[in-house]
Parts: C-alpha cells; structure tokens; sequence
C-alpha cells in the first residue's frame, strides 16, 4: 500500500462515538454537512466498517487491542486482560502517545491508558463508580442474593474489582494531567476524590460494610455513599426521592416526542478540550501518536449543558440544506452535533497545516459503533442484544496521508472485502509502518480485510460468558443473520437478504427452504472463528435444519 513511501513520523487517530457510516456515504450530503471531514475523505480514502459490536463498552476492547469483545474473559475488564493493544505497538516503536478523551468509558481500572506516555480524560469520576456497580457488580451482587455466591467468595470479589476502580480513579486524580477539565468537572471531581479515598480504606478494613451498602441502596446512589460508614436514614431517604424523581423525567421525557434529556454525569464538549487537543497536535522531536475519543455525537441528545446545545444549533440550516436537496439525513439533533464535531476537527487540521504535521501525519477518522436513534427504518428490538442492524454496526473509517493513495468516495466502488472494528487498527499500523504481531487478529484493509465480520456481545450488563445468554450477528455484504446462544443451544433468530432488502425489514428465518443454505454459510463462519467459545458453552455444530428459529428480533 505504501511501501514506496516515506515513513510518516506521527499518527492522529480521530474516534467520533457514534458516527455512523450513512452520514458520509452520500458525498454530496457529506460535503455539506461535515465538510472538513469530507475533504480528508477526498485527500485519502473512505471506507465502510462493520463494527464487531454495538455499544463502547463492548467494542472498544475489540478496536484497541485487535480480539474480539467476548475474548479474555470478555468486555467487563475493558483491556486489562488482553495481550496487547495497538497503543503498545506504536511506543514500542518509538513513538511518544497521547490520549485526549471525554469517553467515560475509557477511565477507571479497564486498561486502557496503556501504551500511553500521557492521558487527558475530561471524565466525572462519579459516573465511573456508578457505571461499574451498575453493569459488573450488581450482578455478582444479585448471585450472592441468591445464595449462588459466598459472602467470602462476593468480598474477595469485590475487594478485587472495585477495589482496583478506586485505586485507579485515586491516582488518576492526583497524578494525572487535569489541563482538560473544566471548572465545573474539577469541582465535582475533587469532591469524589476524598470519599473515593475513604471509600478504598473501607472496603479494605470492613468490607462487610461495604457490601451491605452496595445491596442496600440503587447503584444509581452508591456515589453519595461513599467513604460513609453510616448513613443518615434522612439522608438516603432524601437521595431515594431525588433519584427516583430524576429517573421519572428522564424516562417520561424518553418516551416523549421531545428530543432531549439531562444526562446522568457532568458532561464535558469537543470545545472546552480544544487547547488540549491543539497543544498535543504540535511538533515534537520524534513521532508521536495522538488518540481521541469523542463523545458529543453520542450525547447529541443532552441537554445538561443548556447553552452548549444552543450554540450547536447554528448548524441546523445545514441540516435544513440537505431536507431540502431530499439528500439522506438523520434526526436534526444527531446531525448538528456531527456539524460541531465536524468544525473542530476542522480545527485541528488548520492548526497541523499551519504547524507542518499535516504533511508527515497519517489522520484516521473512525467510529466505534453507529447510533439507532437518529432515525431508522424499524423500530429498535426489544432486545439490546440484537440491535445489530445498519444503523447500530456500519461506520465509516477515513485515512489519509503520505503514502496513501487518494481514491475518496471511489474506494467504496472498489471495496471487495469487509473491515470490521479490529481492522481499523490493524488498517492504521499498516499506514505507520508498524509490523503486524501475532497477537493481534485485525485485518488490515489493504491486505485483503475478512470476507464476514462477527458482532458479538452477552446483552446489557455483565459479560458473564458461561451463564448469560449470548448474541451473535454475522454479516457478509449481502446478508446478515442473527444468532442466540442460550446455555449451549444455539438458535437462529434472524437472516436478511441486504441485496433484496437493504433496510432489513423483513426476517427471513423462518424461510427454511430458501434461505437454508446461506444461514449454513453464516453458521459456518461463526464455528470457524469462536470455536473456542462455543466449544467452552458446550455448543454443538448442527444443521440449521435442525436449529431452531425464535422468530424475529426486528
């Protein structure tokens, strides 16, 4: 691909959460409504991603370290498990990394500052704690409940895993570069920062206590509990009140035709990190890496930072543009958030222009997974786990740089594979230079990609492989089938012809005699690459004539 080239010195990984691949596959539309975005396509190369799940915190582990979302014991541990990660790959060979992120996904103990020499994650610690507790604990917390788990067996548990949260969120605060933090994300930190402290001593000495709290009130309140030995029944009381009324609104104003809501943790924008991205986009002696994660697309919908959601609104008449030109577009608020994201990306090209990093530095612009809610043709399944459809898995990747061959939108005209969330990665090593490790199982796109990705994850919550349901999809460029792992019975749930239906209204498992074969055909692809995993639930390989249908999941 690039062998004839010069080594670019710097890598700029750009993840926008969220952003899906509709938005830049009608060039014309994309030039109007992410024009900077657009004219890196133009200098380099746009392609269509399949991610290998549908939500962060299942995909990201497969993105960073190149292993699927249900390898090494799964995603609860984000990357702390895996064997490497492409960050490490990239240190290792000399380069100097940086991550700038507003992704609360990426903090607390989950590994994924590994491999960087700097972090800045402008993250409220509060909703690390209630995120963990919420979807890994409760969990094991419940099984404990139910006399499945030792009190012995639930302390050692959680002594290990937030015990490790806390010590991670500690020395995050006081160590760590705060330069990205606003006033109002410093205030509410430093005020967690001492609980978190005495929380951590707690759970050391009485964790008894502990426990006994974590079963006694919502996760949602655990923050206010921390580094308390007693709480006042008024005061939990108070919290209970509170928390319940704020759960009401939000799930009323959800259920409402209103499009926006107040977001559960202080949320921090792409604006009030721009000197922190613009400082670590500047020249240095060696090559460096600067990683992003963008949440603004993903939290389009907040209004917890009133005055920031009318700013984006100066977007709108592009979005009324593209209504106008019957060009495709999305749910207004999904597409002036991309807007805004847009004009600062925007920003730090102009500012790599002016500074000459422009011209030794690959750029990649990727997504982790889509968004459903900006507008789709069927309404969401019942079950998270099987929300799995165009909208929820196709994102875009753009890369761009010395030694890359501009081919813009035409790339997808000459696209005969697919690249799933693990080749992105494999795809950006291959532009820096940086040989492939064994370790990793991306594949890059330029040396021949997968010709079917897999997009897998054990549903809301915990990642218990060897007792929670688990869900495949299995997508090819011409159909996709679901599948459901219940104990060691798997059974298919969904198959669409994406040549015939495109927008995958209609479930064709049931139509045993015309589909059976291709079903076969995504069976088979599932066996080859989780034999592992399905061989550790007991699943056996069967016809699908002999599996059974659930019925549809759309």
């Amino acid at each position: 691909m690039w062998a004839n080239a010069e080594k670019p010195i710097n890598g700029l990984l750009i993840l926008v959460d969220a952003l899906r691949f509709d938005v830049l596959q009608n060039p014309e539309a994309a030039r109007i409504l992410a024009p900077n975005i657009s004219a890196l396509a133009e200098r380099g190369q746009l392609h269509k991603v399949t991610a290998n799940a549908q939500s962060t915190s299942f995909v990201v582990p497969a993105l960073v370290s190149q292993s699927y979302p249900l390898d090494f014991g799964g995603y609860n541990t984000g990357v702390r498990n895996r064997p490497r990660t492409y960050t490490e790959a990239v240190r290792d060979a000399g380069f100097r990394t940086a991550i700038v992120t507003n992704c609360g996904q990426l903090a607390g103990a989950l590994g994924y500052e590994r491999g960087f020499d700097t972090v800045h994650a402008a993250i409220d610690h509060r909703k690390i704690v209630e995120y963990r507790v919420d979807k890994v604990i409760s969990y094991e917390l419940d099984r404990y409940k139910k006399g499945e788990l030792s009190k012995e067996e639930i302390i050692a548990y959680t002594q290990q895993e937030l015990g490790q949260d806390f010590e991670t969120l500690v020395e995050q605060f006081d160590t760590r570069s705060k330069a990205s933090w606003n006033k109002g994300l410093k205030r509410k930190n430093s005020r967690i920062a001492s609980a978190l402290k005495r929380e951590q001593k707690l759970l050391a000495e009485s964790p008894e206590l502990v426990i006994e709290k974590l079963t006694g009130i919502s996760t949602a309140l655990y923050w206010q509990a921390l580094g308390k030995s007693k709480i006042n029944p008024l005061s939990k009381l108070g919290w209970r009140i509170v928390e319940a009324l704020s759960w009401r609104l939000r799930n009323l104003i959800k259920s409402s035709p209103f499009p926006f809501f107040p977001l559960g943790h202080y949320q921090v924008t792409i604006d009030e990190m721009m000197p922190t991205f613009l400082e670590e986009l500047s020249p240095t002696d060696g090559p460096k890496l600067v990683h992003t994660h963008i949440m603004d697309v993903h939290d389009c919908r907040s209004w917890s930072r009133p005055f920031k959601l009318l700013r984006r609104m100066k977007w709108i008449g592009r979005w009324r543009v593209l209504r106008k030109k019957g060009l495709p577009r999305r749910a207004f608020w999904y597409d002036i958030a991309v807007s805004e994201v847009d004009h600062h990306i925007g920003r730090m090209l102009k500012a790599m222009s002016s500074n000459g990093m422009a011209d030794n530095t690959i750029v990649a612009v990727v997504a982790d997974h889509g968004y459903g809610s900006a507008k789709y043709a069927r309404p969401a399944s019942n079950e998270f786990g099987f929300r799995t459809h165009a909208e929820d898995l196709e994102i875009p990747m753009i890369i761009a740089g010395p030694g890359i061959t501009p081919t813009g939108w035409n790339t997808l005209a000459e696209d005969r594979s697919m690249l799933d969330s693990m080749g992105i990665c494999a795809t950006f090593l291959e532009a820096l230079a940086i040989p492939k490790e064994s370790v990793f199982k991306g594949k890059s796109i330029w040396n021949g990609g997968t010709d079917a990705v897999i997009s897998e994850n054990a549903g809301r919550g915990n990642a218990d492989l060897a007792r929670r349901d688990l869900y495949f999809t299995v997508s090819t460029p011409t159909e996709r089938g679901m599948f459901k792992l219940v104990g060691s019975d798997l059974s298919v749930e969904a198959f669409y012809d994406l040549v015939a239906d495109p927008q995958e209204l209609e479930n064709r498992a049931g139509d045993r005699e015309a589909v059976a074969t291709r079903v076969e055909g995504l069976i088979d692809v599932l066996f080859r690459e989780r034999a592992e995993l399905l061989k550790m639930r007991g699943a056996v390989r069967r016809q699908e004539s002999q599996m059974a249908v659930c019925g549809s999941v759309a």
